[in-house]
This record gives C-alpha cells, structure tokens and sequence, in this order.
C-alpha cells in the first residue's frame, strides 16, 4: 500500500501528529497513511486559536536574532527562523512546553481544587 508512515519520539511525536492535522499536508501532496507516536505523543497544544497566537507571539520573541518588524516579507522571517541559534529556539521550545504543562494543570485541576470560600472538598 503506498503512501508514508511516519515516527516520532518525543518532540518528533509531536512534530508527526501536526502533521496529521495540518491541512497542509494533503495540499503539499504527503499521503500519510501510518504515524507512530512514542513518548510525549500528546503533546499538540489544544488551546483556543487566540491563546496559541498569544503563545506564539512570547516563543517568537525569544528569538532573538529574528525579529518579526525587521522583515516585510513572511519568507524572509521564515528563513531567518530557520538559521536562527539552536540555543533560541530550544529557549522559545521551553516556553511553549510551559504554557502547555501549566494550561493543562489548572485545566485538570480547576474542578477539585478548593478557592476561597468555597467548601472544601
């Protein structure tokens, strides 16, 4: 059967489930017929559009030596991104994963955790 099978562990779990829900990937012609998923595989930040831009925007500024008003073309921005220092973008990755894992705490624990005035559970 053709088609692609990708795998991912950890960040590349994450990576290969963006994919999967991309609307790029079929207008890009990437017939993905099997994903593996190791490790971290839910990752995929499940946050209303308008939060995931806010996050966005505070990952971008951690890029230091890609700053999004020095370009008038979003190919030029794109391609600096992508000879940007590792150390800036694993900072910027650090970010993201941080909202993630707090936006995913207070989700979860929002209904058990006792507020002031509140009886206690």
């Amino acid at each position: 059967e053709p088609g692609l099978t990708l795998w991912g562990f950890s960040n590349g779990a994450k990576l290969a489930a963006c994919h999967l829900t991309s609307p790029t990937t079929a207008q890009n012609g990437l017939d993905i017929r099997r994903v593996l998923l190791s490790s971290g595989s839910w990752g995929l930040p499940l946050i209303p559009q308008e939060d995931a831009k806010k996050v966005v925007k505070v990952a971008l500024k951690a890029i230091k030596s890609c700053k999004r008003k020095d370009f008038t073309d979003g190919q030029e921005y794109v391609a600096c991104l992508r000879r940007a220092p590792i150390e800036e973008i694993r900072k910027a990755d650090e970010l993201v994963y941080a909202v993630q894992v707090a936006d995913d705490f207070f989700r979860v624990t929002e209904n058990v955790t006792p507020t002031p005035g509140t009886p206690e559970i």
